[in-house]
């Protein structure tokens, strides 16, 4: 026979995990978010050393050449370095999406049991 006291176990349990798969769920999407914006910051570094390397190639004027082979230097840098976030925030977000993903998992083990426990007494 389910107790009350059981079935308020069995309840508390399921809130719990629920709070905690929420939790775990709105940090990886805010990480998540995180890491797409980086991922277009990355982009657009790129695409910008691209342009300016591209410059430097089709430059016919050696007087130019130092500084834009200067700025296609520092593009490059840009782009290394904010594909290097991106990559960082893109690890962190597939954490937190690991961990969203257990958190779920118990939720649904939690619900689950509360649903066995009601069955058996006929609820």
């Amino acid at each position: 026979m389910l107790t009350n006291e059981r079935l308020a176990d069995y309840v508390v349990l399921m809130n719990e995990a629920r709070e905690l798969s929420n939790k775990a769920n709105s940090k990886a999407y805010a990480l998540r978010q995180d890491a797409i914006r980086l991922g277009f910051e990355a982009t657009a570094a790129a695409d910008h050393a691209v342009l300016i390397a591209d410059i430097v190639q089709e430059n016919k004027d050696p007087s130019s050449m130092p500084k834009l082979i200067h700025a296609s230097r520092d593009a490059a840098a840009k782009a290394a370095e904010a594909t290097l976030k991106a990559l960082e925030a893109i690890k962190k977000a597939n954490e937190a999406d690991h961990e969203s993903t257990e958190a779920f998992e118990r939720t649904r083990i939690a619900a689950e049991n509360l649903t066995e426990a009601l069955n058996r007494e006929g609820y």
